[in-house]
C-alpha cells in the first residue's frame, strides 16, 4: 500500500477536493483566492499535504508543515518560495539545504541506490563517505569546498575523505581540480 492510501481515505482527487475546500473557506474569511496557484503548482501541494501527515517512526520521519506553509505564505502573502516538487523527496530534503540548487545538485534520481551498491561492492563506508558519494552521483563536477558547504563541514575533513575514498578504490578525479569531475569506482573497476 502506497503512502497516499494510508493518509487520505480515497485514491483519486483529494487533492482537488482539498483545494477547492481551501479556496471556499479561505473566500469565506475575505481572501481573494483563485484556483491559478492550485493548478500550477498541483503536484506540490499535493505532495505537501502528505507530507505534512507522513510519519515512518522506523526511519525517523515526522510530519512537517514547512512545505505547505511555504505555499500559504506564496497565496496568502504574496512571498515567492521556490515550489520544487523535488524539495519534498525525503532522501533530497534528509541530504541537500535548499540552496544546493545552487551548488548544482539538480539531479536526484539515483540519490539513495548509489550507497547500497557501494556496500555490496567495497563493503563498509562512512555515514560521511555515503553522503559524499550520493552528492556525487548528483552532479560529478562538484568541487570539494561545495561537498563541505553541503555537509556542514570544513574543507580539510572533507579532503581527508576524498583521500580516504580515493585509497579504497570507490572514487577517483578524473582531470584537474578545474575542469575536472569525479568518477565513482565499483571494486574491480566496474564504473556505476
Amino acid at each position: 500500500m502506497n503512502n497516499e492510501n494510508k493518509i487520505h481515505a480515497f485514491g483519486e482527487g483529494n487533492t482537488r477536493t482539498t483545494a477547492v475546500f481551501t479556496i471556499k473557506y479561505l473566500r469565506s474569511f475575505g481572501y481573494d483566492v483563485k484556483n491559478d496557484m492550485f493548478a500550477e503548482h498541483s503536484w506540490y501541494f499535493r505532495n505537501a499535504l502528505v507530507r505534512a501527515n507522513f510519519r515512518d517512526q522506523t526511519n525517523g520521519i515526522e510530519p512537517t508543515l514547512e512545505y505547505l506553509n511555504r505555499f500559504f505564505d506564496n497565496l496568502l502573502l504574496g512571498e515567492k518560495n521556490e515550489l520544487k516538487n523535488r524539495f519534498l523527496h525525503i532522501k533530497y530534503a534528509e541530504m541537500f539545504p535548499v540552496n544546493a540548487d545552487k551548488l548544482g545538485i539538480n539531479d536526484t534520481n539515483n540519490v539513495g541506490e548509489v550507497s547500497e551498491k557501494r556496500r555490496r561492492s567495497v563493503g563498509e563506508v562512512s555515514e560521511r563517505q555515503n553522503k559524499v558519494l550520493e552528492i556525487i552521483a548528483a552532479n560529478k563536477n562538484i568541487s570539494a569546498r561545495q561537498l563541505s558547504e553541503l555537509l556542514n563541514t570544513t574543507d580539510r575533513t572533507i579532503e581527508r575523505e576524498i583521500k580516504k575514498m580515493r585509497e579504497m578504490n570507490i572514487i577517483e578525479r578524473i582531470g584537474g581540480d578545474r575542469g575536472g569531475h569525479w568518477k565513482i569506482i565499483m571494486k574491480g573497476g566496474n564504473n556505476e
